[in-house]
């Protein structure tokens, strides 16, 4: 760096001399140009101007770096050579050292879903229900559903039986129900062809055939209220025969009507 430094000052200062005095000073080591015009002498007086800074500009920033180094150890010769660490806090003697280990949270047990409370729900028994919605167990004869009107009084819901003179039964599961409410009579938009025909219908426990209320009767324009008792009963049985009139042959039929039948529990 040191022989470039010199080689841009050297130029310079010749070229800054050869434009100045234009070649016709007695120095020996500058050269003679008789015959320099005005514009060469300016070009070489810019070149020299421009080489002599140019060398003065690579002295400079090989001294700055240097200095500034220079400064940069005096001033770390300064500061402290270590910082001093802290020392450690004692921990107190009576207060545990040992962080207690956190207990397992117990996991929390499943929630029943919706469906499964509504099964439930669906699967106890009602605490009442009508005797058309159950399903019989056995039936021997002919069995209805239908509206019907007895004694001008129209019912929604009935179990319409056929009486014949050979014994109709129909078969029902009872179990969970205490009583049974009904009225029973024969439908009057259906007599009988017979003047003064009746039924007889029984209700009794289909387990040991024990009548569970007296035999009823009933004919056109009578009905009947009953309340059969169920408790300790499974299975209800209830037979109808037909009652023929005075000119009767025996061998009719006869609807009769369980209009608005209901298990209690």
């Amino acid at each position: 760096m040191a022989q470039a430094v010199i080689a841009l000052l050297g130029f310079g200062a010749l070229f800054l001399v050869v434009g100045l005095v234009g070649g016709t000073a007695p120095v020996q080591w500058v050269p003679v140009i008789a015959t320099m015009k005005r514009w060469e002498k300016w070009l070489c007086e810019a070149l020299g101007v421009v080489l002599l800074f140019s060398g003065a500009g690579v002295i400079y920033v090989a001294v700055s770096p240097a200095s500034s180094s220079a400064a940069q150890a005096a001033g770390s010769s300064h500061s402290p050579t270590s910082t001093q660490t802290p020392s450690p806090t004692p921990t107190p003697t009576g207060m545990p050292t040992d962080t207690p280990t956190p207990t397992d949270t117990p996991t929390p047990t499943d929630t029943p879903t919706p469906t499964d409370t509504l099964t439930d729900s669906a699967g106890a028994q009602p605490a009442q229900v009508t005797l058309t919605n159950l399903d019989p167990t056995a039936v021997r004869g002919g069995l209805v559903h239908e509206a019907v009107k007895m004694q001008g009084i129209e019912y929604g819901t009935a179990e319409v039986m056929g009486c014949t003179a050979d014994e109709s039964a129909i078969t029902w599961d009872v179990s969970g129900y205490t009583r049974m409410t009904l009225t029973l009579g024969i439908p009057s938009d259906d007599p009988p062809s017979e003047v003064n025909a009746a039924v007889r219908v029984m209700f009794t426990n289909h387990g040991d055939g024990v009548p569970l209320v007296p035999t009823a009767t009933s004919s056109v324009g009578h009905t009947v209220a009953l309340t059969v008792p169920l408790s300790g009963v499974d299975q209800l049985t209830i037979g109808c025969t037909d009652v023929p009139g005075p000119s009767g042959s025996g061998n009719s039929s006869i609807r009769v009507a369980l209009a608005n039948a209901t298990l209690l529990q």
